[in-house]
């Protein structure tokens, strides 16, 4: 039976306010809905992912005079759909367009190279961006001021990005590095295959080596940012969090080659981390204390310590157990960013900055 109208124009105002919702989330709205007008009580437990898609295939055909869609994906780290309203011509970052001047979604632009090319290298496949490096992202490489603008300045960049942030399009991690959202991802992974891929066709009509910088999973064939590689030199199989833990449980070991999963590599901000814990525990120290090292990387050498003290190893179950907590924490931190409390407070922070280089200058 099809929704009414009035119920579908309910349920897509919702979905226009919150930018992207979980199946979770979704459930009390759609019960709302129905008990405005139904004779018999509806629990939010009683609807089902089918309710729910019966819902949106109605709403769908009226979204695309206007070139809109509603989409679903699973997160990659804990596998729970979420959906959301995505513009259809994904050739450019057009939806930036309606709240961004040009300067801002050029840096976009810019961060988006860090991401998905500074921050992705063969063997180190980050595909985030740390904070720190992003704030110095606003101004355009010399010589490409005419084509992106005169830039942003710091405190524009900070605005922007918590803007990003709070918009749905940037998550900012616990340990501070920049990823695309789950709705960024749904919208943009299109244009950004076409933009920082090439083809083999591509790569012959241009005279240029094919290039893949953004895989689909293994298992699940969607887009992946976070996860894990086959360690095996040559193997293009990489597996989403959560499609590692089902692909796993068969057998440890690549679904592709069948080379043994153990010793895979990282992909994702855990990449970067872990490389950076492991250059901050050789790093020697000098008499003036050396190069200072952030309050992250000192916990993770603290822990690290901890572990080494306590005379055992870790067993690679409490390994796995430790990552999907972590992973799990993630998550929770990543719904919690779209606060704005946050932006203010490193728009303080940056202030106090400002404030004690002033006073040392004096």
């Amino acid at each position: 039976m099809a929704p009414s109208e009035e119920r579908q124009r309910a349920f897509l105002q919702a979905l226009l306010s919150k930018q992207s919702m979980t199946l979770a989330e979704a459930q009390p709205i759609v019960a709302a809905i129905l008990n405005v007008e139904g004779s018999d009580r509806v629990e939010p437990d009683e609807i089902t992912p089918q309710i729910l898609s019966n819902l949106i295939d109605h709403i769908r055909p009226k979204l695309e005079p206007f070139c809109l869609d509603v989409a679903h994906m699973e997160d990659q780290r804990s596998g729970e759909t979420y959906y959301c309203i995505v513009n259809t011509l994904a050739d450019d970052y057009i939806q930036l367009a309606t709240t961004h001047n040009a300067d801002e979604i050029a840096f976009f632009r810019r961060l988006m190279d860090a991401m998905f090319i500074k921050f992705n290298e063969p063997g180190h496949e980050v595909m985030a961006v740390p904070q720190g490096k992003a704030l110095f992202l606003g101004k355009p490489e010399r010589g490409e001021e005419e084509e992106q603008g005169t830039g942003l300045t710091g405190k524009e960049v900070e605005h922007a990005l918590a803007e990003f942030v709070e918009e749905g399009w940037l998550n900012l991690s616990q340990n501070l590095y920049y990823t695309l959202s789950n709705r960024a991802l749904l919208e943009l992974a299109p244009l950004l295959k076409t933009s920082y891929n090439i083809s083999e066709a591509d790569a012959e009509a241009d005279d240029v080596e094919p290039v893949t910088r953004i895989h689909d999973c293994a298992l699940c064939k969607e887009i992946l940012t976070v996860g894990t590689k086959c360690p095996k030199p040559g193997c293009e199989t990489r597996l989403h969090p959560k499609c590692a833990r089902t692909a796993m449980k068969r057998a440890k070991i690549c679904p592709r080659c069948r080379t043994d999963w153990e010793g895979c590599s990282k992909i994702g901000e855990k990449a970067d981390v872990e490389r950076h814990a492991g250059e901050t525990t050789v790093r020697p120290r000098n008499s003036t204390g050396g190069r200072r090292r952030s309050s992250m990387q000192q916990t993770q050498t603290q822990t690290q310590t901890q572990r080494r003290g306590k005379g055992r190893a870790v067993s690679e179950e409490e390994e796995e157990e430790e990552e999907e907590e972590e992973e799990e924490e993630e998550v929770d931190q990543t719904q919690m960013q779209t606060q704005a409390g946050k932006r203010k407070q490193r728009v303080v922070d940056s202030e106090d900055e400002d404030e004690d280089e002033e006073e040392m200058e004096e």
